[in-house]
């Protein structure tokens, strides 16, 4: 259980998260869907925004003794103009990434200032030249082509987490490419990763009388595609969903997609253990029960089958009630596992399809 408690910080710093960017998640998925992207024009100060991310990571690399550090160089001004909550949420996900993917050595966040290199019409408009390099595991050749597709899962090393969704680096990807920026990487299998952003922005300049004044700045193109029609789903009835998985990021994002598609309640933990302390709970408490759970297979301390077994077999003893519950595997490694008794009543692949998700969530 010790691990548990080292991830229970890590939950409430993703509520910052959320929190910070919870106007333009919304609009993220629908992004994902083909739709248009907005963005802010922020005065922000770049030093004090890197602190709040290294801030947020600090005691994930502490854990992992990874070396979490940054430099602003002097050429950037104290106080820019640009979206903060979608600057944020890049550098977010990247440093997410970027410790996740590391298990020891370091992370390290280098951010300048350069002349205009992009397509942007005024120009005034800078450049600000993001480096977020790792000394973890890297990036396959074959991967590679693959990483900025709907939650495509990177396969790596055993030792790391394999299952991460991919959601957060196609959001980083499309974002980017709305904002007029550029977002590229290069990668060696066992040496690390780097991930280099140029994002525009603007100065903040002072008037005579020495207030700080923001000059205007031209919306850059958006992205223009029509958004994809959802499958006819139940809205008058609000159902309980509950999502199982070690990993706080696909928690975050998968519960963040299901309620896009329609009325429903998810509740998020992160082991098996507290997959079925839930179940009893909520039957001694004759709340209504869950309709689906989304269960993760490669859990630390229990993983999923075992867990869903033990579910199956508390709903014969009348602990909990699974009647009207379905319990589909959530995984992007379906094809090792053989379900000869019929644990899962389905599998929901990684990556994520529309087509199956609104298949079984209209189901219910």
């Amino acid at each position: 259980m010790e691990g548990q408690n080292h991830l229970n910080p890590y939950l409430l710093k993703l509520q910052t998260f959320e929190q910070n960017v919870k106007e333009n998640c919304q609009k993220d998925v629908g992004l994902i869907q083909d739709t248009n992207l907005d963005f802010k024009e922020d005065k922000l100060e770049v030093k004090t925004l890197i602190e709040d991310i290294i801030s947020s990571f600090k005691m994930q690399a502490q854990i992992k003794s990874i070396d979490l550090s940054y430099s602003v160089n002097e050429s950037i001004p104290r106080f820019i103009e640009c979206d903060k909550g979608r600057l944020w949420q890049i550098l977010f996900i990247l440093v997410y990434n970027a410790i996740k993917y590391t298990n020891q050595g370091y992370v390290k966040i280098k951010i300048e200032s350069t002349q205009q290199d992009l397509e942007q019409e005024d120009e005034n408009c800078q450049i600000l030249n993001i480096k977020i390099q790792d000394s973890g595991c890297g990036i396959l050749k074959e991967n590679a082509p693959n990483i900025f597709k709907f939650l495509h899962n990177i396969k790596q090393k055993q030792n790391v987490n394999q299952n991460g969704m991919g959601l957060g680096l196609t959001i980083c990807g499309k974002i980017i490419k709305a904002w007029g920026g550029q977002i590229d990487f290069k990668s060696v299998v066992g040496d690390g990763t780097e991930f280099d952003l140029k994002i525009p922005f603007k100065n903040v300049q002072s008037d005579s009388d020495g207030s700080l004044r923001l000059q205007s700045f031209d919306k850059v193109s958006k992205y223009n595609l029509n958004p994809k029609t959802f499958s006819d789903l139940n809205q008058s009835t609000k159902y309980r969903i509950l999502l199982v998985d070690d990993d706080a990021f696909n928690l975050y994002s998968l519960g963040l997609l299901i309620k896009t598609r329609g009325n429903y309640k998810c509740d998020n933990v992160m082991n098996g253990y507290d997959a079925i302390k839930r179940l009893k709970d909520s039957f001694k408490l004759k709340e209504e029960p869950y309709r689906l759970i989304l269960m993760d297979l490669n859990m630390p301390l229990i993983d999923g089958m075992q867990t869903s077994i033990i579910l199956r077999q508390l709903h014969e003893s009348h602990e909990i009630d699974l009647t009207n519950t379905k319990i589909f595997l959530h995984s992007a490694i379906q094809h090792t596992l053989e379900d000869k008794d019929g644990v899962f009543d389905g599998i929901l692949e990684k990556p994520i399809s529309f087509k199956e998700l609104d298949g079984i969530l209209s189901s219910l």
